[in-house]
C-alpha cells in the first residue's frame, strides 16, 4: 500500500518520479512524503529538540535563528520506506550540495548536487482564493 503514495529506495528505480506516479492521499495530496527530501526554512541544530522543555508543547518550533544548514524532511527516493514520515528530521549538507556551483562567491541557493532535496508550495484558500503565506 506505501508504494501507492510515496516514491522510495525500494520503487523508484533510483530517481526521483512524476507526481502522477503516485496516488493521492486520503487528503488528496500527492508526494507528501519521498520523492525528494523537503526543504525547510528552519535553520538545522543536532540539540534542538533536546534543548525544549519537556513538559511544554511546542507550536511550530523554529529551530536556531541563524546557522549554516537547513533542516530538510519527509525522505526521499533515496530513503528506505521506514524513513517516509514527516518526522524524518535531516539536513542540508553544504559542501556536498555546491560541489559543482560555479559562481564565486558560492551561491546560497544553488543546491544542484543535491538531487534529492526540493520544496513544496503551499497556499491556505479562503472562499476559494489563494492567501499567500508569509513569516513574520
Amino acid at each position: 500500500m506505501l508504494d501507492s503514495f510515496t516514491v522510495h529506495a525500494g520503487n523508484s528505480g533510483a530517481r526521483t518520479q512524476s507526481p502522477s506516479s503516485t496516488a493521492p492521499n486520503p487528503f488528496g495530496l500527492v508526494n507528501m512524503l519521498g520523492n525528494v527530501k523537503e526543504f525547510c526554512l528552519d535553520w538545522y541544530a543536532p540539540d534542538t529538540y533536546a534543548e525544549r522543555d519537556s513538559g511544554a508543547g511546542v507550536i511550530d518550533p523554529l529551530g536556531p535563528e541563524t546557522g549554516t544548514e537547513h533542516v530538510v524532511r519527509g525522505g526521499s527516493f533515496r530513503s528506505d520506506p521506514a524513513d517516509l514520515r514527516s518526522a524524518a528530521r535531516d539536513h542540508t549538507d553544504r559542501n556536498r550540495c555546491f560541489m559543482t556551483d560555479p559562481q564565486v562567491p558560492k551561491s546560497l541557493w544553488w543546491y544542484s548536487d543535491c538531487t534529492d532535496i526540493g520544496f513544496r508550495v503551499v497556499s491556505e484558500v479562503e472562499n476559494g482564493v489563494p492567501v499567500p503565506i508569509g513569516r513574520n
